[in-house]
């Protein structure tokens, strides 16, 4: 009869003198997932005030633009919190989930509002406008002008065009008979096109607001002051404040129906576009995201279009292509008011 000495151990491996036991081992792991999770709840909920904590102290209105992301960690940590095993791990890739649904919805949102825009013909009341960041590092002035063309709107401002993108304004001549911009500007590098007349226009550079260009631009309909504006971005938070307090400023001071549209660096999230809003007394008809393209998933929405009251969106917003820039394309149709409306 055998005996438990006996029994054979072959391919047993004895456990390390001082080792923790599996056991051990996986409630530890456990644990220390646990507190990771409680620590990024904790940190999500903080990124959550600081719309609120950026009234006070400035500073925080940096961290204000990542408000959704704050939403997905703080529902990501809590469930990693209630798991019974790989909690962090999982909140983790909940989190990236997350970021890709921001994105996906994004292009889905445009999907749905672009097949509204093509639907819809301009023209009378009706008017198409275009924003656009090209990105002073694209050099494909080529695919910029085919997506302007592809989106054929009536006015369309777009920031960082350098020199580089030069050939750009001969190219688009014949469909923007109207032009205004500052591609030798060191510190503007913006175009305005236009295929109504433009009455009057102006380029501002050396100013305390961002470099900004303005044309009264005459639809047939109504004389319409276009602004094409592009704005400090972080860490530069007190002087884009500034940038922005002088643009409404300039914004409200101008008679007429006004339209501003262009890069604020600022998401509708943030003290400095809530500022502007209301300084300037215009409404924000954007919020999709448009920045940043790196991986064809935008996650925040700087790029913005403002109008008076009397102009309203005709349909919903919508992005393009990127065209090698960082940024997307933000278009919509816009319905003017009329003197006898």
């Amino acid at each position: 009869m055998s005996t438990p000495d006996d029994i054979s151990t072959a391919g047993i491996e004895p456990a390390e003198e001082g080792a923790a036991p599996p056991v051990a081992r996986r409630r530890r792991r456990d644990r220390l997932g646990w507190w990771l999770c409680l620590l990024g709840l904790i940190a999500s909920l903080a990124g959550l005030t600081t719309p609120v904590l950026a009234r006070a102290w400035f500073a925080f209105d940096m961290l204000s633009h990542f408000e959704l992301h704050y939403a997905i960690g703080a529902l990501a940590f809590a469930i990693g919190l209630v798991l019974p095993v790989w909690r962090f791990r999982i909140a983790l890739a909940l989190c990236l989930l997350g970021v890709a649904a921001i994105g996906g919805w994004t292009h889905w949102k445009s999907d749905m509002a672009m097949a509204t825009i093509r639907a819809t013909p301009t023209g009378g009341d009706v008017i198409r406008v275009m924003t656009f960041n090209t990105w002073l590092r694209n050099s494909d002035w080529r695919s910029v002008i085919a997506e302007i063309e592809q989106q054929d709107p009536d006015i369309v401002t777009l920031m960082e065009f350098g020199g580089e993108k030069s050939p750009a304004l001969e190219a688009l001549k014949k469909r923007y008979p109207y032009t205004v911009e500052c591609l030798a500007s060191r510190f503007c590098h913006m175009a305005l096109f236009s295929r109504f007349p433009i009455n009057n226009s102006r380029v501002r550079t050396s100013w305390e607001g961002p470099p900004v260009l303005w044309a009264l631009v005459d639809t047939g309909k109504v004389k319409l002051n276009v602004f094409g504006v592009h704005t400090l971005r972080a860490p530069h938070y007190r002087a884009q404040m500034k940038q922005i307090v002088a643009l409404a400023r300039l914004v409200r001071r101008t008679e007429g129906p006004k339209l501003v549209m262009g890069d604020f660096n600022a998401t509708p999230f943030s003290r400095v576009l809530k500022t502007f809003g209301a300084r300037s007394h215009l409404d924000r008809l954007t919020w999709l995201p448009s920045w940043p393209s790196y991986i064809g998933l935008p996650q925040l929405a700087i790029d913005h279009i403002f109008v008076s009251p009397g102009i309203a969106a005709d349909t919903p917003e919508a992005i393009g292509r990127s065209a090698g820039s960082d940024h997307y394309p933000v278009i919509m149709d816009l319905r003017l008011a009329t003197p006898s409306s």
